[in-house]
Order: structure tokens, then C-alpha cells, then sequence
């Protein structure tokens, strides 16, 4: 789980420090409002009188004061539980592109270090609008909750992330509704234990050293995964800027996780056969986090779904087929198609003579023999099917759908990210065609959500297939393109 904290009012007490060192400062006589958040509404003063206290105390404060009851232990322990944080702060001068900003930026990463609070990212905003501004951090860094003591800033960051609102003198009194408010850090674990997304320990597949190895290997795999094969990829803007998604398509091809794995930055795991844990190639599964399945046995599917949990509560994601297993019935029929189209543009250059008669014979002797076999794989395709006890209609693209995807993100609260892929893993490029459709957070039960899922990538691969016969027919008014293209179907 991502969380967010803000700092002053929450790792630290800062209500207190205005108080006590207010009363030093002005007096009591000066005290009109203990539990105002100003300083100004809280004594009698002018702006000019707060101006001179903060330039007495501000170094003292940003430097000497000491956090909350329980900040560090309770960070700490959800850092090692998996769940990420994140500092999202409006102090003072932070935002400043001066020395000024550099200091106050330092002295802020000082006092973390020396205070043992440890974090993933530190973000920083203005004071002012610092409702909006945080609202907008929340969304940019995909953030599962948010904690902060300024009712402007929960009531803005509300409509973007679960808010907690650490309960100070100032907002006793204020109304949320659809806040929840805790006392301090174990309260506030406490809490967060509660949400779907909360991870109670560190999977194995999202330690440090597992997730390095992926992103280098992606580093490297993905420039040279493009360009040997050159995906189109459309719809790479419906991508969520996110963690914790769910990328669902077809499988038509043992490669089809590599196109969607180069178009996104963060973690994403994807399900493998437990034979493939093997030799050289398995250690490198393992390494970069690939989630080992026995889809023999129960108890293997088992944990793999909790395996796959795990790593979505540790907000990774992850790239799942629910047709649970490459659909060669559907391959079966597009090279059927695919002969089908041949055999008519081999008639066609022959009645225009771009073909003798005798090379015509020749070729559609050959086409006559991959249909035959075609249909041959087809049978088989139909029967393997039937013998899992799959039903699937003459004119269908897809085998049924698994739940599993569905109840993931039902269980996480993650968002589904739909895709298709079709054409051909060809070095140089053969119409490989890679398309996303708009994320979803399932909401009903799993059944209806998986139907709907799958029409959804039904829809996308249909969209991909018209895109890639249309190019088919266009290339196919070139007679040297059609030899070419029967020539591979005759080696494979």
C-alpha cells in the first residue's frame, strides 16, 4: 500500500510548539485562542509580531523538535511490511528554488535521518493552496491514503485517496463525515490494517534485489524487444500512472507479457508454468520476480493466487491471462483465415498474369497442403478443448475466463488494465499489434465483472485483427509479398 504523510501536525506536534513557545514569546495576557491553528488567531498579535516569533524559534523547530508517540516504530514497521511511504509536506519555504529552499529542505531531511523515520519519496508543495497541490501530489504518486491535520487539505485530498485526519486541538470540532480521524500512530495502524490494499508482510517476489534485477532486465530487454519486433501499440495513453494494476489480455503466443511489460515503468509479474522453474532460464524467472504455478494441484493454484495477492498489497502488479493457458484453438483459425486469404490473392495476380499458370499450380499446391494441415490443427485444438471441459462457439476468439484477475482486484482494490495482442513475433516486424482499453475497478460479483472483462478484450482483439488484415490486404497486392508470406508458412 502507497501512504502518504504530511509532517507538520502529524510526524510532529506543531501545535504544541506554538503554544508553549507562544506563551514565552507574547505572555499569557496575549492568549486569545489555545486551540486555533494561526498564530495569529491563537494571540493577539500582528503578522509583523509572528514574523519576529518564527524568526526566534524556526531553527529550533525545524531542527530540535521531537516526533510524535510511535512515528518511527509504526513507519518502520509498515516500510517492512511492504507498504510504501511517501512525505507530502507545505512547509515553509521547502518549495523555494533559493538557498533558502535548499536549507529548509536539508534541515527537513536532517531531522528524519536523526529520528530514524525512513520513507520512499518526499514531496513538497506550497502553503499556499496546499489543499489542491496535495490533492494533485496524491493522484500523481497513485496514493492508497492520505494523513494530515489541515481540514482544508483532507477535505481536498479526499476525493483522490482514503484520508485520515490526526486529530489536533484545531479540528476537534470539524464534521468530516467521510474522514477518519486517529489519535496517534498505532491508531492510525490500526486503521489501515482495515483497508483492502494494506500489505501485513513482505512478499519474496517484491524484495529490493528481486525488483532491481527486474528493472534492469527490463532496461535492457525492452529497447531491444521493440526493436526487433516492432509492436504498434495503441491506447498506451489509457495506461494509469499508477501502481498496483492488473494487466489482463488474450494468449496466443508465449510472448505475449513482453510487449505490454515494455510499456510500463513499474514492477509488473506475471504468472509461469512451474515447469519453466528450470536451469539458467528458471533462475532467471525467479530473479526477476516471475510467480511459479502447479496448475496440476489445488493447493499449487492456491498459492500462486496468494502469491499474486502479495505482491499487489506490496504495490507491484501484475500481467495475467485468464484464458489460464495459450489459446491455440483461436491460432488454429487465423492461419486458417490467414491460407484462406492467400489462396484468393494467388487467383487474383493470376488473372491479372502476374503469375503463369504453371507457378499458380505450384503454390496452390502448397496452400491445399497447409490447409489441409490447418484444419488438421484445428480438430486437435477443438478436442484438446472439449477435453478440459472448455465450450467455446465456432466463431469465438477467446476460451472462457477465469475469475482469478477479477477477484484479485476485487480483494486489493486494484484497477484492470485490458489489452490485446495479435500478429506475429517476427524479427523486423509482422503486424504485431498490441491495444489497451480503458481501466476498470471491478465492483459486482466476480462471474459478471469476468463476462464483462471478457467482452471487453474481445472487443480489443477484433479491433486488432480488422487493423491487421487491412494491412494484410493492402501487401498483398504485391505478388512478391504473397511468395514471401507462403514461403514462411512453408518452413513453419
Amino acid at each position: 500500500m502507497r501512504i502518504g504523510l504530511d509532517v507538520d501536525g502529524v510526524l510532529l506536534d506543531l501545535h504544541s510548539f506554538k503554544y508553549t513557545r507562544g506563551l514565552d514569546f507574547f505572555g499569557f495576557d496575549k492568549l486569545k485562542n489555545k486551540d486555533a491553528y494561526e498564530l495569529t488567531d491563537m494571540f493577539d498579535i500582528t503578522k509583523e509580531e509572528e514574523n519576529n516569533f518564527w524568526k526566534k524559534y524556526i531553527w529550533e523547530y525545524c531542527r530540535n523538535t521531537k516526533p510524535n508517540p510511535y512515528v518511527s516504530e509504526i513507519i518502520n514497521k509498515l516500510r517492512n511490511e511492504g507498504n510504501s511511504i511517501h512525505i507530502v509536506t507545505s512547509r515553509v519555504h521547502t518549495t523555494r528554488n533559493d538557498g533558502l529552499g535548499i536549507l529548509f529542505r536539508k534541515m527537513l531531511k536532517t531531522w528524519l535521518r536523526d529520528n530514524n523515520i525512513n520513507y520512499d519519496s518526499i514531496n513538497y508543495c506550497n502553503e499556499e493552496n496546499s489543499g489542491q497541490e496535495k490533492a494533485d501530489i496524491c493522484y500523481d504518486l497513485s496514493l492508497d491514503c492520505m494523513i494530515d491535520d489541515n481540514i482544508e487539505n483532507c477535505n481536498a485530498v479526499k476525493k483522490y485517496c482514503k484520508t485520515f485526519c490526526y486529530n489536533t486541538p484545531e479540528n476537534y470540532d470539524y464534521n468530516f463525515n467521510d474522514v477518519v480521524r486517529v489519535n496517534d500512530f498505532r491508531d492510525l495502524y490500526n486503521k489501515l490494517s482495515k483497508m483492502r490494499q494494506f500489505s501485513s508482510q513482505k512478499s519474496h517476489y517484491c524484495a529490493d534485489k528481486v525488483r532491481k534485477r527486474y528493472k534492469l532486465s527490463r532496461k535492457v530487454i525492452g529497447p531491444v524487444f521493440t526493436k526487433l519486433y516492432k509492436p504498434e501499440v495503441i491506447g498506451e495513453e489509457l495506461i494509469p500512472n499508477k501502481k498496483r494494476l492488473i494487466f489482463t489480455g488474450n494468449h496466443l503466443h508465449v510472448n505475449d507479457q513482453y510487449p505490454v511489460l515494455c510499456m510500463f515503468d513499474g514492477v509488473v509479474h506475471c504468472l509461469g508454468k512451474i515447469e519453466y522453474n528450470k536451469g539458467i532460464f528458471g533462475k532467471f524467472c525467479r530473479d526477476t520476480g516471475i510467480i511459479f504455478v502447479d496448475r496440476n494441484t489445488k493447493e499449487g493454484r492456491a498459492k500462486s493466487f496468494q502469491d499474486s495477492i502479495d505482491c499487489l498489497k506490496n504495490g507491484d502488479s501484475l500481467c495475467l491471462f485468464p484464458e489460464g493457458t495459450r489459446n491455440q484453438y483461436t491460432n488454429a483459425i487465423l492461419k486458417k483465415e490467414e491460407i484462406e486469404r492467400l489462396m484468393y490473392w494467388v487467383n487474383r495476380h493470376f488473372e491479372s498474369g502476374n503469375i503463369s499458370y504453371y507457378e499458380t499450380c505450384m503454390i496452390m499446391f502448397q496452400l491445399k497442403e497447409l490447409y489441409k494441415n490447418s484444419q488438421d490443427d484445428l480438430d486437435v485444438a477443438k478436442e484438446t478443448v472439449k477435453s478440459n471441459n472448455i465450450e467455446v462457439l465456432e466463431d469465438e476468439l477467446l476460451l472462457p475466463f477465469k475469475t482469478g484477475a477479477v477477484r484479485m482486484a476485487m480483494e486489493t482494490d486494484s484497477m484492470i488494465v485490458p489489452f490485446a495482442v495479435n500478429g506475429n513475433y517476427k524479427i523486423g516486424g509482422d503486424n504485431l499489434v498490441l491495444r489497451f482499453g480503458a481501466p476498470f475497478k471491478p465492483v459486482g460479483a466476480p462471474i459478471e465483472e469476468t463476462n464483462i472483462l471478457r467482452n471487453i478484450i474481445k472487443k480489443l482483439e477484433t479491433l486488432n485483427l480488422e487493423k491487421i488484415n487491412l494491412l494484410e490486404e493492402e501487401k498483398c497486392h504485391n505478388i512478391d509479398y504473397v511468395r514471401k508470406r507462403i514461403k514462411s508458412l512453408v518452413k513453419k
